[in-house]
């Protein structure tokens, strides 16, 4: 099947350093962190007491100055959106504002694109509940003596849990949620692949752009790795540990200090030429090449999953990057000098990043680097999603100076891999 060029012809972000394109650029090539203590969150997730507040287990990178009644339409709806589902909701709205698609959608058969030409595929993750929701029905399980009664707690949920309320936790309903505010009836898919499930839908996306499926494909991520339940479970990457008290801002990447979590979402408006000639849109950047492969992890092979924070811990996959980048850049048509600059998945996991520098070495160890998660931490699902707009950002821009890469000289390399051993790696040009 002869392949087209798909295009981005709008970004959407929600991130801890800026709401929205121009913000989320500003921030990152000002050096803005988003990484604070959590006892400033401004969502309804735990925070620290006062003098915990500096804590390594409390420190993280939350979104602030958001406001989803500002996007979320109808707000009646909200009542059935976790954090992720409003943050992905909200950077959508932003894609199509970015592209010039508001004014167009909800999609109407006798508008400008058919509601069964417009596609929403999503990249996601495990959506977990809040603690708070779960007090009354743990509390009605009490016995006298105050102890908990297991066998009671389906009785007391079915009571005290709001009946939709899984409907505000299924993976799939950022892309469904999306799909029903602007009327897409065309393809509606939701892919739960770890860190690579953003790029992982824009593959998705392309195939169904260039099957001729759609027209239009709304797709992004939406990620967290600091709600409060997910805190609760740190075992699968090296959880931050400075080796003295924290300072802000701090560096997740120095001396390898371990993994500080953040949140997110991530969306773009993706076409081919056609569909923007039909309304004399101007592109973003092109997306030129773009491949996952799967290598299994030293630590999978082995059935050891640790989460010690050190190098040779066995997280991480070096051939499944390389055997990405290489796939790629043959799709492409481009070789390692036409890169000239890389999207890194650097997360301060030293593992993880070790794998990372062995498949960049050669040329590209030379190239120009951007790690977002210095300032935005590890987002989960939206990781790749932010490599890849960061990417787009940095095409897009005119060059930056204060020590921030300028305009890169050729092609956006743009990473993201996982402890298990997947890697999509992504080729943006300029159109």
């Amino acid at each position: 099947m002869p392949q087209s060029d798909v295009f981005i012809t709008g970004i959407g972000i929600i991130s801890p350093v800026g709401l929205g394109r121009s913000d989320y650029w500003t921030g990152l090539t000002t050096g803005r962190s988003g990484i604070r203590s959590l006892i400033e969150r401004e969502d309804d997730g735990a925070k620290p007491t006062p003098d915990q507040a500096q804590q390594p287990f409390w420190i993280g990178a939350p979104v602030t100055g958001f406001d989803a009644k500002q996007y979320v339409r109808p707000r009646k709806a909200l009542k059935v959106m976790c954090r992720e589902i409003q943050t992905a909701f909200a950077a959508s709205q932003l894609a199509m504002d970015d592209s010039g698609w508001s004014d167009r959608l909800p999609a109407d058969d006798d508008g400008d694109i058919a509601s069964d030409r417009v596609a929403t595929v999503f990249g996601s993750e495990m959506l977990y509940g809040s603690p708070n929701e779960m007090i009354k029905a743990v509390e009605d399980c009490r016995d006298e003596d105050g102890q908990i009664r297991e066998a009671d707690f389906g009785r007391s949920a079915m009571k005290g849990i709001m009946p939709l309320w899984m409907l505000k936790y299924l993976p799939n309903m950022p892309a469904c949620q999306i799909g029903i505010a602007i009327n897409a009836q065309g393809p509606n898919n939701t892919l739960v692949l770890g860190d690579v499930s953003g790029p992982a839908a824009v593959i998705e996306s392309m195939s169904c752009l260039n099957r001729g499926i759609a027209d239009l494909v709304i797709c992004g991520a939406a990620g967290t790795r600091i709600n409060s339940t997910r805190l609760l479970y740190r075992h699968d990457l090296p959880a931050f540990a400075p080796e003295s008290a924290v300072t802000f801002p701090c560096d997740p990447l120095q001396c390898n200090a371990g993994v500080i979590g953040g949140e997110g979402s991530v969306a773009f408006t993706l076409e081919t030429a056609d569909s923007m000639a039909k309304r004399d849109a101007e592109p973003i950047v092109r997306i030129t090449g773009i491949a996952s492969r799967f290598s299994p992890a030293d630590s999978m092979k082995q059935r050891d999953r640790t989460s010690k924070r050190c190098a040779s811990a066995g997280r991480g996959s070096s051939t499944a990057i390389r055997n990405a980048i290489d796939a790629a850049l043959s799709q492409a048509g481009r070789t390692e000098s036409d890169i000239g600059g890389v999207v890194s998945h650097a997360m301060g996991d030293p593992s993880m990043d070790a794998a990372e520098n062995d498949a960049l070495k050669g040329h590209l160890a030379d190239c120009p680097r951007i790690e977002p998660m210095r300032l935005i931490g590890h987002t989960g699902a939206a990781s790749g999603s932010f490599a890849i707009a960061t990417g787009a950002c940095w095409l897009a821009d005119a060059g930056r100076g204060d020590g921030f890469p300028g305009s890169p000289d050729g092609d956006v390399l743009c990473l993201a891999h996982t402890s298990e051993g997947s890697a999509v790696a992504s080729i943006l040009s300029r159109p």
